[in-house]
């Protein structure tokens, strides 16, 4: 079996140059080549190529060697859930995924130049280059291609954010990690709400890790932030949104208006990493009940192909959180379940003055991308047995704070204990969200709604504020 790691060798490859080889080191690489005959008949030419770490090679003679390409690594062949296959490569430290048919003879060269890698376009050169990558993917072990956004289980489970190579997510801090931390503190000391809206944000990763690790049946939720302007609900969702990436980056922060199908293929990118949709109920021919039943089971519904043939379902598991002047969901027009689903906060304000909103926008826009990786590290790190248990403690410990319950208790339980849960994670981690005081937030939310009254009003509206 051919190896397709490069061959450590001590001559070095110019670009369009040779090496001179002596015969035992022509019999050792000999073994790592392989051989391809370009042309036929009387134009016929061999090749036996060569991978090693000066480059691509022709084992020429017994005595010489031949520049076939510059060196980059093969890594590995991804394929999607199309079934298109890519073979991703890396060049100067950078990640490239090349689509198989671009690795075709009249397209190699082209493809390459491309990344900056020159191939030798002399007859046959070429050709005997992509008839050695093809073999190349025939070969290699075969990864999910699909984009994913947060944990990916394929044999270890993988966090896909803006540390992993090529990121998914992006990062910077301005600050260093102690400052980064002390200053996101400083800015969210002084409004539960805000810390509220942070730790239902983290919850994503929490809610996705469980249900891997350990088949926890839990539900996406959404969590909604209603109220006039200047109450500071999309610097609360910027913030939020900074966790995993750049406020700009719409993978986490966009605006909530597009088909379904747009809405449902860019959360099936979720799995640990929430989206933030700002301005929520502004006009968009979608239904709004629609969508949240869909978001909170995790997939679309199925579809057929032009062919009648199921299609691939997008699925997701993440929080989603809303900002709109008008309800998103309320009790006269929606029913309970879907109430249920969705966490209005009614009212709240989540920047002391303009000065603090001024101060989070110009925090977020500096450094962003940190936090999210931190608590996937915690728990990558951790017994998910042990954090099972810790979560299952949380959601016992709130249905016994409950002061009545009701048929929506149990699931609202499972929301609510996930970002109670949650922000004892992130205490750990160095982030100061009052757990206690969210914990009390989540028993007034779950009290009004089993009164039937619009979820977050009145009581936590007046404690909160």
């Amino acid at each position: 079996m051919i190896e397709f790691t490069p061959i450590p060798v001590e001559f070095e490859l110019e670009r369009f140059g040779g090496a001179s080889i002596d015969l035992h080191e022509w019999m050792r690489l000999r073994k790592y080549a392989l051989e391809f005959v370009v042309g036929k008949g009387v134009n016929a030419t061999s090749f036996t190529v060569l991978h090693t770490e000066a480059g691509f090679a022709d084992l020429a003679s017994h005595t010489q060697v031949k520049w076939l390409a510059d060196h980059f690594e093969l890594l590995c062949v991804a394929a999607d859930e199309k079934h298109r296959h890519f073979l991703d490569i890396q060049y100067e430290g950078v990640i490239h995924r090349i689509p198989f048919e671009a690795l075709l003879p009249d397209k190699i060269c082209a493809t390459l130049f491309r990344i900056g890698v020159a191939v030798d376009r002399t007859f046959g050169a070429y050709e005997a280059m992509s008839m050695y990558l093809q073999a190349a993917v025939a070969a290699l072990p075969v990864e999910d291609a699909r984009q994913v956004l947060g944990w990916k289980d394929s044999n270890t489970l993988q966090w896909y954010g803006a540390n992993h190579t090529p990121p998914e997510l992006q990062a910077h801090l301005e600050l260093s990690p102690e400052d980064y931390l002390a200053e996101l503190n400083r800015l969210i000391v002084s409004s539960p709400a805000l810390q509220f809206v942070l730790c239902a944000a983290a919850a994503s990763t929490l809610l996705a890790y469980l249900t891997i690790t350990e088949k926890l049946p839990a539900d996406c939720f959404g969590v909604s932030l209603v109220g006039t302007s200047s109450t500071g609900k999309t610097t609360a969702l910027k913030l939020a949104a900074s966790l995993y990436s750049s406020p700009d980056d719409e993978n986490v922060f966009t605006a909530f208006y597009g088909t379904a199908n747009a809405l449902h293929s860019m959360l099936g990118k979720h799995h640990g990493v929430p989206i933030a949709y700002d301005e929520s109920t502004i006009h968009n021919a979608i239904s709004i009940s629609n969508f949240i039943y869909a978001f909170t089971q995790g997939q679309e519904k199925l579809r057929l192909d032009s062919n009648a043939q199921l299609k691939c379902r997008n699925s997701w598991a993440c929080t989603a959180l809303f900002s709109s002047e008008t309800y998103l969901v309320n009790a006269e027009r929606d029913n309970l379940g879907i109430i249920a689903r969705v966490i209005t906060l009614d009212g709240l304000t989540y920047t002391v003055d303009g000065v603090h909103s001024e101060q989070i926008k110009a925090f977020t826009g500096k450094n962003y991308g940190y936090v999210g990786s931190l608590l996937a590290e915690h728990l990558l790190a951790s017994d998910s047995a042990e954090i099972l248990q810790q979560f299952q403690d949380v959601r016992e410990e709130l249905l016994e704070l409950f002061p009545e319950t009701c048929s929506l208790s149990e699931r609202l339980a499972m929301n609510y204990a996930m970002i109670v849960t949650t922000s004892a994670m992130l205490n750990t981690l160095g982030i100061q969200t009052n757990t206690e005081i969210l914990k009390q937030m989540c028993v007034l939310l779950h009290d009004e709604i089993t009164e039937e009254a619009h979820p977050g009003k009145n009581l936590v509206c007046r404690i909160f504020n």
